[in-house]
């Protein structure tokens, strides 16, 4: 809807939410949830924010996902769409409760159609979950490095991986077995 801007903080483990001026396009800050901070619910805090990194708003603008980097985490929060008020709706911790693939957790990307969500990190591993239950749909191997950022393309049916050594994939995750469509090389790699 273009009222809000969230903002990861790394190093202040937080999620940071300003609101949008439509007309001027002035951001006021709104306010800042930091890994630990207590919610409404009795004996429970925010959680999955150590390392905060990229930040990512669901297509319907109805939850927005963090990627904890040292908590190897993916905390999602739901948004409230009148506000942009964030609550805490779930957080997936790497090695708990069946969870496995958030280790140094680098990126998110939704896919268009809302049904997925990609993670990547430091296991040289591309992830995909079930948007609605969170559950682990495929697992993209093939990088030789951390895999760094990722982005799905408009039709939801390409997710675009690229790591630290500047190795670009594209995957079919639609596919009855996950499967690599292309790897691009770049010409000057940094090792």
């Amino acid at each position: 809807d273009g009222l809000d801007v969230y903002v990861a903080g790394y190093f202040d483990d937080a999620v940071t939410q300003f609101r949008r001026d439509r007309q001027t396009g002035l951001l006021t800050y709104a306010e800042s949830l930091s890994d630990g901070d207590p919610t409404d619910l009795q004996d429970v805090s925010i959680e999955g924010l150590n390392g905060a990194t990229p930040v990512v708003v669901s297509p319907d603008g109805q939850f927005v996902y963090v990627a904890g980097y040292l908590d190897s985490a993916l905390a999602v929060f739901a948004r409230n769409q009148q506000t942009g008020a964030l609550t805490q709706a779930t957080v997936l911790l790497d090695a708990e409760e069946g969870v496995n693939g958030l280790a140094g957790a680098h990126a998110i990307a939704v896919s268009p159609d809302g049904k997925s969500i990609a993670t990547c990190g430091n296991d040289q591993l591309v992830k995909l979950w079930d948007a609605a239950d969170g559950t682990l749909l495929r697992e993209f191997a093939g990088h030789k490095s951390h895999v760094y950022n990722l982005t799905f393309l408009p039709d939801s049916s390409t997710l675009v991986s690229c790591d630290l050594k500047g190795v670009v994939m594209l995957w079919a995750p639609g596919a009855e077995a996950p499967r690599e469509l292309l790897t691009v090389e770049a010409l000057h790699k940094y090792d």
